[in-house]
């Protein structure tokens, strides 16, 4: 599933595909609020994505962008939730 919202943020540039792979009442905030944070990143940026696994439902979530120009690493916790049989993201921190 955090593969999957960094894909729809990263490689789709799609506010609308990230935001649908959140829970309903995730911090993720709507996707219209969410597609000026996406379009603020230069076109042009890869990333890479490292999870660990840190209980059955949260992980530790080290993020790296490769910007043209230079690198940017975020660390942060992703809570997931499953809904009806599906994986969701629910709170990034």
């Amino acid at each position: 599933m955090i593969a999957a919202w960094n894909y729809a943020y990263y490689i789709r540039r799609d506010a609308i595909a990230a935001r649908a792979l959140a829970t309903p009442n995730s911090s993720v905030v709507p996707a219209e609020q969410l597609q000026p944070f996406i379009d603020a990143i230069p076109v042009g940026t890869n990333y890479c994505v490292r999870t660990k696994a840190l209980s059955q439902d949260v992980y530790l979530v080290d993020l790296s962008e490769l910007r043209p120009d230079g690198l940017q690493r975020i660390t942060q916790t992703v809570t997931t939730a499953q809904i009806d049989g599906k994986w969701f993201v629910d709170v990034f921190s």
